[in-house]
């Protein structure tokens, strides 16, 4: 069961649960009275989208408070078409609506990051609108705290966590492209809805959203200390411990949030502590990296030293491959993390389509080398993002895809290591992946062969994994 630890009333009171606005303005029976006293159960006002088209809304229910104003579900109740389902957030000073207004029409158009729909700036207690998003936020998602028709869709599972991290890291990497960090990504702030019958994520609250200084993600004090503290990247340890801090890098800050939301989900532990502990936690992190390269969460989350590490196995509920790629994010060094590359997207692309990451290869251990420790050396932050991001696009990067792996196994491996009605199953292995590892491990899975021949199987366990792994490496050079 994947669960976070925190409080429902925390849950209602987030900006990110609602994140879905919309506006208000000069409609039937809107009075005075009710710019003062607010969005009222059935109050029915103006909506203007973004092209400055004008629709009748009704307000149904509150769906919480924000720091900033109080958020509605609203639909429309005229008789246009198509008809609108809206989440409507009404601001108590006109400044902050404005802030949103802005902070929107810098995302305007990039996929899995929460778009406006409409706003009515004019009123006293201004509104901005965005759509409603009907299964809640992340938090609430792990909590199994989604309406019916949600539910019906599919619970958690490892396969719908990395699909999550996958949509967001995407909709983060357009952003950054257009130099915005986003400052504070969390699971209360990665929204859940449905498309076609699926899940889809999309981050939202962008109220802490920036532009960076340059195209590295660098910001300047005081932007340093915006967002949820425990969500900080280790390197704005001094801004918690409420030191100066001439700079930090926000796109850093964005990987490690996501990151530390896919710890959550796998273990349902978030960091804990007062202001000056999450302080002292983040530089013990940030210094253990420093010192040995070595990641330790522990601090973070008041457990013994090396009790939540990088070193392998699993967190909590997740299996060691979604364990491995989430520890792929979290990085202490801003060098190390600080782009959004091919090389940290595939492995959740490839476990959100239901198919094993290629960490065991030549080829990964290449890329590896490149992306975390040549790159790193090239003498500029700039140089390294360039250099990361061309990690896998280079001389042995060649990406040995589904179509040639099941041509392999169809006309060579298969027909050489197997018959009668085995090749069948042979074929359908395959089928289900797009790397060796992932073939090979499947289809020579030890407690599968020990079933059907123990004694001869218990012998010759891994030499048949290596049969089956080095042709297949040879041929993908080929290939």
């Amino acid at each position: 069961m994947f669960v976070f630890g925190v409080s429902l009333i925390c849950l209602l009171s987030s900006q990110a649960v609602v994140e879905g606005l919309a506006a208000k303005g000069e409609g039937r029976g809107h009075s005075s009275l009710l710019q003062l006293e607010g969005l009222q159960e059935n109050e029915e006002f103006i909506l203007f989208n973004t092209t400055g088209k004008e629709r009748r809304m009704k307000a149904n229910r509150p769906l919480g408070k924000g720091a900033y104003g109080e958020v509605w579900s609203a639909e429309s109740s005229d008789r246009l078409t198509p008809k609108l389902s809206l989440a409507v957030k009404e601001f108590q000073s006109k400044k902050e609506a404005e802030k949103e207004d802005r902070a929107f029409s810098r995302v305007e158009g990039i996929l899995h990051v929460l778009q406006e729909k409409g706003k009515n700036l004019d009123l006293q207690e201004p509104l901005v609108a965005t759509d409603l998003m009907k299964c809640g936020d992340f938090t609430q998602f792990v909590r199994g705290m989604q309406r019916p028709e949600c539910r019906k869709v599919g619970r958690l599972s490892e396969q719908l966590i990395a699909l999550a991290i996958y949509e967001v890291l995407k909709g983060l990497q357009d952003m950054h492209e257009k130099g915005i960090a986003h400052q504070d990504v969390k699971p209360d702030n990665i929204l859940v809805t449905l498309r076609n019958g699926k899940y889809s994520f999309v981050l939202g609250d962008l109220g802490s959203s920036t532009r960076v200084e340059d195209e590295t993600g660098e910001l300047y004090a005081p932007k340093c200390g915006s967002g949820t503290p425990k969500y900080f990247h280790p390197g704005r340890y001094p801004v918690v411990k409420h030191r100066e801090q001439e700079s930090c890098n926000g796109f850093a800050n964005d990987i490690w949030g996501l990151g530390m939301s896919g710890v959550l989900a796998c273990t349902g532990q978030m960091p804990k502590g007062d202001l000056y502990e999450l302080g002292a936690a983040l530089q013990t992190v940030s210094e253990e990296w420093s010192k040995n390269g070595r990641l330790d969460l522990s601090p973070l989350f008041k457990k013994e030293k090396g009790s939540i590490t990088g070193d392998g196995g699993q967190w909590g509920s997740c299996g060691p491959t979604l364990t491995k790629a989430i520890q792929m994010l979290l990085v202490p060094s801003e060098w190390g993390r600080s782009t959004i590359s091919t090389f940290l997207l595939t492995p959740f692309k490839d476990l959100s389509e239901g198919h094993d990451p290629d960490f065991v290869s030549p080829d990964f251990a290449h890329h590896k080398n490149i992306h975390d420790f040549q790159c790193p050396l090239k003498g500029s932050l700039k140089k390294t993002q360039q250099c990361q991001q061309t990690a896998m696009k280079g001389e042995g990067a060649r990406q040995w895809n589904r179509y040639r792996l099941n041509r392999w196994c169809e006309s060579v491996y298969c027909k050489e290591h197997t018959k009668g009605s085995k090749m069948g199953e042979c074929k359908d292995t395959c089928s289900r992946h797009r790397t060796c590892a992932g073939f090979c491990e499947d289809y020579r899975s030890e407690k599968k062969h020990t079933r059907w021949v123990p004694s001869q199987w218990a012998k010759s366990a891994q030499d048949k994994l290596d049969a089956c792994l080095e042709p297949c490496y040879k041929a993908r050079e080929k290939w």
